[in-house]
């Protein structure tokens, strides 16, 4: 499988971070990450579908536990659209910011980085933009938009 580009693990970090605002302890990462889930729920599930959507959120939970062990316990629940569970458990036991964001931040990079494996990084950047209009001028780009 090709080395993937930075800009997923980038901007899935730079989406929470702006999400949890000027608190980023665990609790409001959390926060974050179930928000941005349902943000990008709304923005994909038009594209490809709300069983689409869920697939590739489990797929995405379970690439980021591969990397990540302390996430067993964030599961996607099948039938509720695909909602995160455990998130919050999981950043409240790490006890440390910077580890709840490494794990969150890792469920929306695999997101992110299976949707430029399916419909390529220019049109997956610009979705996530468009889910995201505030973060336009963020600081990644895709390799088309440079």
């Amino acid at each position: 499988m090709p080395e993937a580009s930075p800009a997923p693990r980038a901007l899935a970090r730079y989406v929470l971070l702006h999400a949890a605002g000027d608190h980023p302890e665990p609790e409001a990462l959390a926060v974050a990450a179930e928000q941005a889930a349902e943000r990008l729920r709304g923005r994909l599930a038009d594209l490809i579908g709300l069983t689409g959507y869920t697939i590739l959120v489990a797929r995405a939970v379970r690439l980021a536990r591969a990397d990540i062990p302390a996430l067993e316990g964030v599961t996607v629940d099948t039938d509720a659209e695909g909602a995160l569970y455990g998130v919050r458990e999981f950043a409240l036991a790490s006890g440390d910011s910077a580890v709840a964001a490494a794990g969150l931040s890792a469920i929306l990079d695999h997101i992110i980085g299976l949707l430029i494996t399916f419909i390529g990084e220019d049109l997956a950047i610009r979705l996530i933009r468009e889910a995201w209009p505030e973060l336009a001028h963020g600081p990644v780009e895709s390799e088309g938009q440079r």
